[in-house]
């Protein structure tokens, strides 16, 4: 409103205040003249502020001296009370003038709040909405009103504010009311608990999911909307891809554990034959025999790391922890490792703890993990380099670290060289890839065992080093393992295999023969059982997977006769999972052998069994042995 305007108003609802009093004479006398007057200041200062009620007071008090004629009503008219009558009125106005102010100001904030608040929600990017509660007397809260709703807000409800305003919550949200709105606000109206839910209208085609947040306000109820149906769509597709990828990752490690399966029956016959030949083959051809060992070795080792690695992503991989001492696991490594650094002539430089350090790990798995490093420093280091291996004790941990002066690595490969199928460039090496799985696999073994692996590395062409940190334990105070026997190889033994790879069966009999036993070969379980029961073996060698019935099956088949319980029945197969050793125990194997087996391993598990009957037989050439 102009100033203008309201001064003018102001001194018109002073006039009107005089005019009235003047006009109230006869009934109330002359007697407080200003009693219409002060409601018209108040009025001013209400509509117009401080200023015009100020002049609409000044005009006032004028305007009563000239119409009533005393001002000061029954005051005596000295200089006294005409002074002490000014200032009460002075005071009056002033008292009122003040208090309309002050609650002119916080009329208009609260206006101009609202009115931001009520724009802000024009423009909202969600749905919003006041409702008003519709109560019955026995009911409490029934329904709820629109009082307000922003233009979002009712595009969402397919509608316009105009429309909306005035109606009902269950017929403008009838579907969110079916799927719980309704008892979310009464809740929300009854207790002043805000609520956050999701619901989907399912009345619509396709069903809409919305997001609802209620709140008790003063005026009622606010509710906030949007919908979310973009983002629910979203979060089930993830969640399916979640469910994929989990799924896929699981045919992936199955698939790696079948291979890892597969790939160790072939190899079993050659491991065999290759025993053969180290019995046939001249002296002058020792080095052929010993590289083809070589291969055979690093084919199974090949195919140990896809097992371990499918193992780790299931998390089915059981550590046979012990005390075991740095060193020793170590030198482990260093023997196994050494014909590959003896190849490049490279210099291997060993640097021992100043004291003995144990931790508490699968011996075995520790040093995979060492002769690991040991193989990548060879591999990656050109002809004639130098290895360095350390081993110190810090902060309580056994740090292990294994350098070279080799190719290096950039610092963006520092962490990726342990992510799985990851290799390193081998280009400048005289050694094939591999799988891209030593690194990965080592990471994960030392983590199992509470340790960490870290690669360092001043850039390519700099060498490079890793860290081995391993949490020290106290030296274990229990007895030393007794040494192994010596396997008594004179003593024939009475051996049945059983394999449905006709390979792998006949090859095995031959080394058993060579070795003087008596060997009767099956290819299927009938067969076997068969034989078995007309000449009872000593040693029964096994395979697991077999048309029916399979090595499980013949196992509990020969427990179950008289003669079964002195059998002493080997499982022989390439499952090594720990429920395939399980299922064997449970069938009544006494040993569980996984494929491809070293002939020493064989040998063991024959030699094992107590010699039959006291007896004793001399080796004989395999062209003298009977067959069972």
């Amino acid at each position: 409103m102009p100033g203008g305007v309201k001064y003018a108003g102001a001194i018109a609802i002073a006039a009107v205040a005089v005019a009235l009093r003047w006009a109230l004479i006869p009934w109330l006398g002359a007697d407080t003249p200003y009693a219409t007057l002060l409601g018209a200041i108040a009025i001013a200062v209400w509509m117009g502020g401080w200023g015009p009620a100020l002049a609409a007071a000044v005009f006032g008090f004028v305007a009563t001296a000239l119409v009533i004629g005393r001002p000061l009503g029954v005051l005596p008219a000295d200089e006294i009370h005409t002074a002490l009558g000014i200032t009460l009125y002075a005071a009056t106005c002033a008292l009122i003038i003040g208090l309309g102010e002050a609650m002119r100001r916080t009329r208009d904030a609260y206006r101009r709040s609202q009115e931001r608040f009520l724009r802000s929600q024009e423009a909202a990017i969600q749905g919003y909405g006041l409702l008003k509660t519709l109560r019955e007397p026995a009911a409490g809260s029934v329904d709820f009103e629109f009082e307000y709703i922003n233009p979002l807000g009712a595009i969402i409800c397919r509608s316009t504010p105009e429309r909306i305003i005035g109606q009902p919550v269950s017929s403008v949200m009838s579907g969110a009311c079916a799927a719980g709105l309704l008892n979310s606000l009464r809740a929300v109206a009854e207790t002043g608990t805000p609520v956050d839910i999701e619901l989907a209208d399912s009345t619509r085609a396709p069903p809409v999911w919305l997001r609802y947040m209620i709140v008790r306000v003063p005026e009622g109820i606010a509710v906030s909307f949007s919908d979310i149906t973009q983002t629910k769509q979203m979060a089930l597709e993830l969640k399916q891809r979640a469910a994929d990828l989990h799924r896929a990752n699981a045919v992936k490690s199955l698939f790696l554990a079948t291979l890892s399966h597969e790939l160790r029956n072939p190899l079993a016959p050659i491991r065999n034959g290759l025993a053969i030949l180290k019995e046939r083959i001249p002296e002058e051809l020792d080095d052929i025999g010993a590289m083809m060992e070589r291969q055979m070795s690093m084919a199974t080792r090949l195919i140990d790391d896809l097992l371990d690695a499918s193992r780790i992503d299931r998390g089915k991989l059981d550590l046979r922890k012990e005390s075991v001492t740095v060193e020793s696991f170590v030198n482990a490594a260093i023997e196994t490792a050494r014909p590959n650094i003896e190849a490049k002539a490279h210099e291997l430089i060993v640097r021992h703890a100043s004291r003995t350090l144990h931790v508490d790990g699968d011996p075995t798995r520790l040093a995979q993990v060492v002769a690991n490093l040991l193989n990548n420093a060879a591999k990656f280091t050109p002809t004639k380099g130098r290895i360095t291996i350390s081993m110190r004790a810090k902060s309580g941990a056994a740090i292990i670290r294994v350098r070279d002066n080799g190719m290096g690595l950039a610092s963006a490969d520092l962490d990726s060289i342990f992510e799985m199928f990851v290799q390193l460039d081998s280009s400048k090496t005289q050694a094939a890839a591999g799988l891209g799985l030593g690194l990965a696999l080592a990471r994960s073994l030392i983590t199992l065992h509470g340790g960490e692996l870290t690669a360092h590395s001043a850039g390519p062409g700099k060498g490079s080093e890793f860290r081995i940190s391993l949490p020290l334990t106290d030296a274990p105070t229990h007895a030393p393992i007794p040494p192994r026997p010596t396997r008594p190889d004179q003593v024939y033994r009475r051996i049945l295999v059983v394999d449905d790879n006709v390979d792998a069966a006949t090859s095995l009999g031959t080394l058993l023969e060579y070795r003087g036993h008596w060997v009767r070969t099956c290819f299927d379980g009938a067969a076997a059982f068969e034989a078995a029961s007309q000449s009872p073996p000593d040693v029964a060698f096994i395979d697991l997977n077999m048309p029916h019935p399979d090595g499980i099956d013949l196992a509990r088949m020969i427990r179950t006769e008289p003669w079964g319980s002195s059998v002493k029945l080997v499982a022989l197969t390439g499952m090594g999972q720990p429920a395939d050793l399980e299922r064997t125990r449970a069938a009544g194997f006494d040993k569980h052998l996984i494929k491809p087996v070293s002939s020493d391993d064989l040998l063991d598990a024959v030699a094992a069994l107590p010699p039959r009957d006291g007896s004793r037989a001399v080796l004989q050439p395999a062209s003298h042995i009977n067959p069972l």
